[in-house]
């Protein structure tokens, strides 16, 4: 039974397994995507950023710089991973 807590699941029980990493029965999830797609959504996030700190706004340029790094670590994790 999972309980909803201020917007967070909750495990209630120890069977449930739903919500952890992983364990010998169920192997934690992998990333899907090719390094292709991250590159395509890094260079994407960088353009906005670009096109928002253009513009001035650079709450949302800082968002889309954020977005671009995390892109960026799927994109050196891929290539580590090989």
């Amino acid at each position: 039974m999972v309980v909803r807590i201020k917007g967070v699941y909750s495990l209630s029980t120890k069977n449930n397994i739903k919500h952890r990493a992983g364990n010998r029965r169920h192997p934690p999830v992998k990333c899907i995507g090719t390094p292709a797609n991250y590159q395509t959504k890094l260079d994407q996030y960088l353009a906005k950023a670009q096109a928002w700190s253009a513009a001035g706004d650079t709450v949302e340029a800082e968002n889309c710089y954020q977005h671009a790094e995390h892109y960026l670590r799927m994109l050196q994790n891929s290539a580590a991973l090989g």
